[in-house]
């Protein structure tokens, strides 16, 4: 059985060997939700609608050796490692892998149904008509007749330039090829190369983890686990002034990626005397002031928050080999 990297290796090559020819580009663009106010606070507020563009020849086969590059790139000059996605992890460079089975998330539904069904797209036929709501670009590249991935940028209204009448000035274009000034007519984008990700076979690969998680909205995502959590703790009774901590979930989005990360490993619940015990002993290793009354942590403060969330991510960490102390938010846990 491939693992993943050889199963993206694969891909390159199948890519390679068909060719530009089923090349398309497509436009995203996001819109909030019918009925729901801009400024609302809330989970899957917004809806992401495809626009195909026309492309040339030209156009079409520079997407596609872009997009072959940059695998190329980083799969076989670079040789990065395919690692699963992690909220918060080190700064070493590496390809992450995203699956999407059991997430709900309103970009999905690009990949999943709108291209999918490949009919009825509308035609960007005048950029200012969209340009407010430009959300990320997208290349649909064929590597069997059949088969198909998709890769995706971030993309916003910086990138797209739109001609104004004035009296003042007027657009003109230089050409290399017959090194004429000629006057530019129209409208146009600049695409950045750097992809963000891939979508390939029920998975995103991630080249550039926070521009993902910005075109996914995985905020949203981190807030839902984080309302859970809350409402996991409030449900135990084992912690008093949770006021402190739900207060800042709606602010502090480094916050959730931390409750994020603690929820992916369990660390929130089974919180008993026996480990507040635990957490105790720590605290005086370390000397920090973590509080603990009637076997209850009590939240006074913002710093109470932080160390209470440090405490179930164990933050906190004392080498058997060296004797030395850390502070560890990035780490991979091993199963035994």
């Amino acid at each position: 059985m491939k693992n993943e990297k050889e199963e993206l290796l694969e891909l390159l090559n199948l890519t390679i060997d068909y060719g530009d020819s089923g090349t398309r580009l497509f436009l995203i663009t996001r819109h909030v939700k019918e009925g729901v106010k801009k400024n609302e606070k809330m989970l899957n507020k917004h809806v992401f609608k495809l626009w195909q563009i026309n492309i040339d020849p030209d156009v079409r086969t520079e997407l596609f050796n872009s997009v072959k590059k940059q695998l190329e790139y980083l799969l076989i000059k670079k040789d990065l490692e395919i690692h699963s996605y992690e909220v918060i992890d080190d700064d070493i460079e590496k390809i992450y892998s995203y699956s999407i089975s059991n997430r709900s998330l309103a970009f999905n539904d690009i990949a999943e149904n709108q291209i999918k069904r490949g009919t009825n797209i509308p035609k960007v036929n005048n950029f200012s008509e969209l340009i407010e709501s430009i959300w990320a670009y997208c290349i649909k590249v064929q590597y069997s007749a059949d088969n198909y991935f998709l890769a995706f940028k971030k993309f916003g209204k910086s990138k797209v330039a739109i001609e104004e009448s004035s009296n003042a000035n007027f657009w003109a274009r230089f050409s290399t090829t017959d090194n004429k000034l000629t006057i530019y007519n129209g409208e146009s984008i600049n695409i950045d190369k750097r992809l963000d990700c891939i979508f390939a076979k029920e998975k995103y690969y991630i080249f550039h983890k926070s521009n993902f998680e910005t075109v996914m909205q995985l905020d949203d995502e981190f807030l839902g686990t984080s309302e859970n959590f809350v409402s996991h703790l409030k449900e135990d009774g084992i912690v008093e002034g949770l006021k402190y901590l739900e207060n800042r979930i709606h602010y502090d989005k480094r916050l959730l990626k931390k409750i994020s990360k603690i929820v992916s490993y369990n660390g929130y619940r089974n919180i008993n005397e026996e480990r507040l015990s635990k957490m105790q002993e720590i605290a005086n290793e370390f000397n920090v002031l973590f509080k603990v009354k009637n076997d209850k942590i009590i939240l006074e403060n913002d710093e109470d928050v932080d160390i209470m969330l440090k405490m179930l991510e164990d933050y906190y960490l004392i080498s058997k080999q060296t004797g030395n102390k850390y502070g560890a938010s990035a780490k991979k846990k091993f199963n035994s």
